[in-house]
């Protein structure tokens, strides 16, 4: 009987499906099962193989390469499948992190954050997909965490930052390797975020205002901004602004049966996008909206969304 990989292994708990495999499996069945794994320990070699030379697989002439996603694809990609490939890189890392990055001084939640989704092809066939994924971390080195009512650790004094990692998930969802071109880092915030002041896009005025609260840019698909394009813009990136919520307040999105003070509902944050206000912008003639002030994302947690058009963007404060 062929060895489940431990990612593999991992991906099927978090995904629900069970592993056991029956002892009066049909031979095909078997078979299939040892031409998948013989299949992606040869992709393993030939990556290995290839990344010595072209590390990045954006070399022209090679068998196995990477290729950007336009935007169209990337909405194609639709919410069901972007989750299945959450799941893959939240099982790559409880597969690797637990004895590379996790053991010097930091901690995670393993709510894991798609950065980068590229097709993976061999010759011009998409067997896959490269994913550059990474989680909100805490470095411990120089805190004293404390312990919390529910027993949990109170990190909120350490340092953040985030782990960055990548690795291969071919079609299935059920097979991945680590990308061996890539080790897993801690990169704290304060060598990636820059105060609102930098930004010489923004006036003396906007800069000052902007530096008292966190923001995040979405961009806009055309000239106009109102507040209906302003909802579709919510609506079509509501999975960076959740992002956001959770790099900010640590609030995230509940998996599957999940039952947690610190996780909420996606059709949640999904309401709270739905209805935005008007209300009065500060640096001028820009129209900003903003959603509920009251609402909840989950019981006690409320959450506070500014949005100011700005094309070509549109500015998203935490408030």
């Amino acid at each position: 009987m062929p060895r489940m990989t431990l990612p593999s292994l991992i991906l099927a708990l978090i995904l629900g499906t069970s592993t056991t495999h029956s002892a009066f499996a049909a031979p095909s069945d078997t078979r299939a099962e040892a031409a998948a794994e013989a299949e992606l320990k040869s992709l393993k070699r030939e990556l290995r193989k290839i990344q010595k030379t072209c590390p990045k697989l954006d070399c022209p002439g090679q068998s196995l390469r990477v290729e950007a996603l336009t935007s169209t694809q990337a909405r194609e990609l639709g919410t069901e499948r972007r989750a299945r490939l959450r799941q893959a890189t939240k099982a790559m890392a409880l597969d690797l992190w637990p004895d590379t990055v996790l053991e010097g001084p930091y901690q995670v939640k393993f709510r894991m954050r798609l950065d980068r989704i590229e097709f993976l092809l061999k010759g011009d066939e998409r067997i896959g997909y490269r994913l550059s994924f990474s989680d909100k971390a805490w470095n411990t080195d120089n805190c004293r965490p404390s312990a919390t009512a529910r027993g949990q650790r109170d990190l909120r004094n350490c340092e953040s930052g985030r782990v960055h990692d990548a690795g291969f998930v071919l079609n299935d969802f059920t097979r991945m390797t680590r990308d061996e071109a890539v080790n897993p880092i801690y990169i704290p915030d304060a060598m990636t975020r820059f105060p609102a002041q930098t930004d010489l896009s923004l006036n003396l005025t906007k800069r000052k205002a902007y530096s008292n609260f966190a923001r995040v840019n979405l961009p806009l698909a055309g000239e106009a901004c109102d507040q209906r394009v302003v909802l579709e813009a919510a609506r079509r990136h509501q999975s960076l602004i959740a992002d956001f919520i959770y790099d900010e307040r640590g609030l995230w999105i509940c998996d599957d049966h999940e039952r947690s003070s610190g996780c909420y509902e996606e059709s949640s944050l999904a309401l709270l996008l739905a209805r935005l206000d008007p209300v009065e912008n500060l640096f001028g003639p820009s129209q900003s909206f903003r959603t509920d002030p009251n609402y909840a994302l989950n019981n006690g947690n409320v959450v506070r969304l500014r949005f100011t058009c700005m094309p070509p963007e549109i500015a998203v404060e935490l408030e």
